[in-house]
C-alpha cells in the first residue's frame, strides 16, 4: 500500500514514529470525514468512533473497508514523502456501500500548442 504525505503533514511524523498505519476507505456519503483527515488539526479522531485494529490502529465504523499496514519503505520525493507499508490485515466492511473517489479539486486542461512553421527533427550530436 502507499501514500504520499506532504513534508509539512501533521500527520506523517505520528505515522512515522508509530510504524504503522490503516487506511480507511471511506463511502460516498462520509466527504465531511474526508475533509476533516485532510485538514491540518489537533486529534482527527476525537468524537469519531472507532476500534482498534488486531496490529493496534484506528479502524472507522461505517467505512467501506480497510487496510491494516506495517511502514516498510519511506522515499524521499521533493516536497513529499513515498510511503510503502506492508499489507497485515485488510476486509470488505460494507460491501453495501460505493467508496468515496477524491479528485483533484483544481484541474484544468493544457492550453493546446499551436504549430508554426515546419518542424523536423535535427542531429545535435554525431556519435562517433
Amino acid at each position: 500500500m502507499a501514500f504520499f504525505p506532504d513534508r509539512s503533514s501533521t500527520s506523517w511524523p505520528r505515522i512515522e514514529r508509530a510504524g504503522k498505519f490503516c487506511v480507511n476507505v471511506l463511502a460516498s456519503p462520509q466527504q465531511n470525514l474526508c475533509r476533516r483527515f485532510s485538514a491540518k488539526v489537533g486529534d482527527k479522531f476525537a468524537g469519531l468512533e472507532y476500534r482498534l485494529s488486531n496490529n493496534g490502529s484506528p479502524v472507522l465504523d461505517d467505512i467501506v473497508a480497510w487496510i491494516d499496514c506495517a511502514l516498510d519503505v519511506v522515499h524521499e520525493a521533493g516536497d513529499h514523502f513515498i510511503v510503502l507499508g506492508r499489507v497485515i490485515e485488510l476486509d470488505i466492511a460494507r460491501a453495501d456501500q460505493a467508496p468515496l473517489r477524491v479528485m483533484p479539486v483544481d484541474v484544468r486542461p493544457i492550453p493546446r500548442i499551436r504549430r508554426r512553421g515546419r518542424c523536423s527533427p535535427t542531429l545535435s550530436h554525431r556519435a562517433n
